[in-house]
């Protein structure tokens, strides 16, 4: 059962979908339509035994054809960022989730 507060989790947020390389969703990110500094610009889902957002590149499940293709894989900040790329027929673009490329305590 959906309680109120996973509701409200990511309210007045875009949403984003999280695929894992397979294409199953494992995830969901929001990015806040406020202008307020104080409210996060982007949430995850909490991290889980599917979801780890270190192991997870945005956008990856649609680009690995592309990716394999032209031999090359670029990385962008965003989701935005990928998604407009996408559109513009640049197809090999993935995105981190946050500060997925950071070290973590088993590195």
């Amino acid at each position: 059962m959906t309680s109120k507060s996973d509701l409200d989790f990511f309210r007045s947020r875009v949403m984003f979908t999280i695929h894992n390389v397979s294409g199953k969703v494992v995830a969901f990110a929001g990015r806040t339509l406020s202008s307020d500094k104080k409210v996060p610009k982007y949430i995850n889902s909490p991290e889980s035994e599917i979801y780890n957002k270190r192991a997870v590149l945005y956008g990856l499940y649609f680009a690995k054809d592309a990716i394999r293709k032209a031999d090359e894989c670029i990385l962008v900040e965003g989701y935005t960022d990928v998604i407009t790329l996408h559109q513009g027929q640049v197809e090999n673009v993935v995105a981190s989730s946050g500060t997925s490329l950071t070290k973590g305590k088993s590195d």
